[in-house]
């Protein structure tokens, strides 16, 4: 299930969330999905779980919004802003920002379960 593969990342220590110094190396991360509707179950998971709610969700996927309150913005300027606001963010998507864009503090791209660091530079 989700929350097991969530969990396992933050807690086995062959995973890069497992441990507060690997967290402070992923401070903001790009995570690629298959679904418009699973980026969406995911940030709703990722929200609420009890390592990643610390983290900003950017949802970068279908309209960007998780609910209709959201605001309707461009996927770029949403990480933009997230990242000038907020520490630690993930964004999550399904196609959106993979070409043409540069976001340099995006510190690791998630690869099937492995996460690729970009750099070694913490937070």
């Amino acid at each position: 299930s989700v929350d097991r593969f969530l969990n396992a990342l933050t807690t086995q220590e062959k995973f890069p969330f497992s441990t507060p110094e690997l967290r402070a190396e992923l401070c903001h991360t790009f995570w690629l999905l298959d679904r418009v509707d699973s980026a969406k179950a995911l940030a709703k998971k990722l929200k609420a779980h009890p390592v990643f709610k610390d983290y900003e969700i950017i949802l970068a996927a279908g309209d960007g919004r998780l609910s209709e309150e959201d605001e309707a913005k461009k996927a770029y300027d949403k990480v933009r802003d997230a990242i000038d606001k907020y520490d630690k963010t993930i964004t999550l998507s399904v196609g959106q920002l993979t070409t043409g864009i540069t976001i340099p503090e995006w510190t690791a791209v998630p690869e099937s379960v492995e996460i690729h660091r970009v750099r070694r530079n913490a937070c």
